[in-house]
């Protein structure tokens, strides 16, 4: 339910660079009205052959249970780069699934903070 701004920007940066991989975002939410910016994500899929959105929404304790759905649909996640903006709790999560599946690199963390902590 945060870090979008920051997974936003890499994703217009990658696209102005009109790379050829594929790009995939992930948007995890425990709230209905979780994925705000939903119809930008649905107009990028529409204007770019190269990229896919999926929104997932997380029940409440449901971290563990939505990484592995998560990483499952990926096919081969050891060719993947991974940038995660997340709550802890599926930040952790997510890092044990891939640990698990033998993803040691390509995985970028972004910490969620609030300002004054």
């Amino acid at each position: 339910d945060t870090g979008f701004a920051p997974l936003k920007s890499l994703l217009e940066h990658a696209f102005a660079l009109e790379l050829s991989q594929s790009l995939t975002l992930f948007w995890v939410s425990a709230y209905d009205d979780g994925f705000y910016m939903a119809n930008l994500c649905r107009s990028w899929v529409d204007a770019l052959d190269n990229f896919s959105y999926q929104p997932l929404y997380l029940e409440a304790g449901g971290e563990v249970a939505a990484a592995e759905v998560l990483i499952a649909s990926i096919g081969d996640p050891v060719q993947c780069d991974f940038y995660i903006a997340t709550s802890e709790q599926l930040r952790v999560a997510l890092l044990n699934s891939l640990w698990a599946r033998g993803v040691t690199g390509h995985v970028f963390v972004m910490e969620m903070r609030r300002c004054g902590t």
